[in-house]
C-alpha cells in the first residue's frame, strides 16, 4: 500500500497546475499513484521421479522424461491509476445581457453587436485553456464497464465564466491492473557438469485485458451561436457533446510481456556446461 500526493508531478504535468494563486487547490493524487499493489510469485517442484515422492518404478527413462518439472506462478495485480478529467475552456466568451447565454463567438444581429466579451479564465492565457470542470452534485461519475465506458459525462459541466472548476485533481481513479504468468520446465542431467533446461512461459495465461486509462478530455461545450449544440455552464454534458471518445476503455495498457500484454507464449532451451 502507498499513497504519493503533491500539486504537481513535475514539468510534464505543466497543464494541471491551472491555478497559480492557490496551490492548495492543486493538490491531490500524483498520476504515477498506485495505492494498493499485491505481487505473489509461487514455485512448486512437482513431487514426481526419481528419489521423489511418485516414482515411476525403476524405468530412468519415465523417470528421466516424466519426472521433476516444475511449475512456477506469478500474479501481479494493481489498483487503477488516477485520471485527471479536464475540459477544453476559451479564454474569452460572449455574453448576451438579456438571456443571459454565452457563446464562443460574438453575436451581431442588425448590425450591432448583442453580446458583450467576457474573461472565461481566471489570469488569462490560452495555454491554460485545458482545465478541470465542475463535478454535478449527485451525479456518479462512473459508468457500468460491461457498456465499454467509464467515465459518466453527465457527471460533469463547465464551470462559470472567471472561476476554476471545483473537481480536485486526479480525483478518479482507472481500471486495476491483473495478470497472472506461469512457466513449466525441467532440468535434464546429462553429466556431472552438464544439463540441458527445457522451459515453457506463459505470459498473461488467461488473456485478461488490462485497459489503460479512457481519453479525459472534456470538449469546450459552449455553443458557439444560438441554436447551434452546446450547454451553459452548470447544464452537464452529455456524451456526444463530451466527444464520443471521451471516457471509453479503447485500448490496453500496452504490448509489454509481464506488464499487459495479450496472452504470450514461450518455448526456450538452454544448455549448461
Amino acid at each position: 500500500m502507498g499513497h504519493s500526493i503533491g500539486t504537481s508531478a513535475g514539468s510534464n504535468e505543466a497543464t494541471t497546475a491551472e491555478n497559480n494563486f492557490s496551490f492548495a487547490q492543486e493538490r491531490g493524487d500524483n498520476s504515477s499513484d498506485e495505492r494498493h499493489v499485491l505481487a505473489v510469485n509461487a514455485i512448486w517442484q512437482i513431487p514426481a521421479g526419481a528419489n521423489r515422492r511418485f516414482r515411476f518404478g525403476g524405468n530412468r527413462v519415465i523417470n528421466a522424461v516424466l519426472g521433476d518439472w516444475q511449475i512456477a506462478a506469478f500474479q501481479n495485480y494493481h489498483t487503477g491509476l488516477p485520471i485527471n478529467v479536464q475540459v477544453s475552456r476559451n479564454n474569452v466568451l460572449y455574453l448576451n445581457p438579456q438571456t443571459g447565454a454565452y457563446y464562443t463567438n460574438p453575436i451581431v444581429s442588425g448590425g450591432q453587436a448583442v453580446t458583450v466579451p467576457v474573461t472565461n479564465l481566471v489570469g488569462g492565457g490560452q495555454s491554460r485553456g485545458t482545465q478541470r470542470p465542475d463535478l454535478v452534485p449527485g451525479v456518479n461519475p462512473y459508468v457500468d464497464t460491461a457498456s465499454g465506458f467509464l467515465l459518466n459525462p453527465a457527471a460533469f459541466t463547465v464551470p462559470a465564466p472567471g472561476t476554476f472548476g471545483n473537481l480536485a485533481r486526479n480525483a478518479l481513479r482507472g481500471p486495476n491492473f491483473s495478470q497472472l504468468d506461469m512457466a513449466l520446465n525441467k532440468d535434464f542431467a546429462i553429466t556431472e557438469r552438464t544439463r540441458f533446461t527445457l522451459r515453457w512461459d506463459v505470459y498473461n495465461i488467461f488473456n485478461h485485458p488490462n485497459f489503460s486509462n479512457p481519453p479525459s478530455v472534456l470538449s469546450g461545450g459552449i455553443p458557439s451561436a444560438p441554436g447551434a449544440a452546446g450547454i451553459q455552464p452548470g447544464q452537464p454534458f452529455t456524451q456526444v457533446l463530451g466527444g464520443t471518445a471521451f471516457g471509453g476503455l479503447n485500448s490496453t495498457v500496452g504490448r509489454l510481456v509481464n506488464f499487459g500484454t495479450a496472452r504470450q507464449m514461450q518455448l526456450s532451451a538452454r544448455f549448461n556446461f
